[in-house]
């Protein structure tokens, strides 16, 4: 399924939210499950995020399964 890819970056390389730093997604509604590679495996989630219309500067909350964290997230 191209298109549903998502990769993350964290200043300076860090690994504080995210230890996968890369998979694909999954929608319903207005909120997007952020999936390892292999598709199955739940590492996060993001809201409120609409990836057909979502434009740089957008923002929003998030949780990482991974590590346990909250965070707030920015288009780039």
């Amino acid at each position: 399924m191209a298109g549903n890819k998502w990769t993350e970056t964290e200043p300076g390389g860090a690994s504080k939210v995210f230890t996968t730093k890369a998979g694909v997604w999954s929608r319903a509604v207005n909120i997007v499950d952020m999936n390892g590679p292999d598709g199955k495996s739940k590492i996060g989630q993001l809201h409120p995020l609409i990836p057909d219309s979502a434009k740089k500067g957008d923002t929003g909350r998030g949780e990482s399964e991974e590590l346990g964290v909250n965070f707030n997230w920015t288009v780039n």
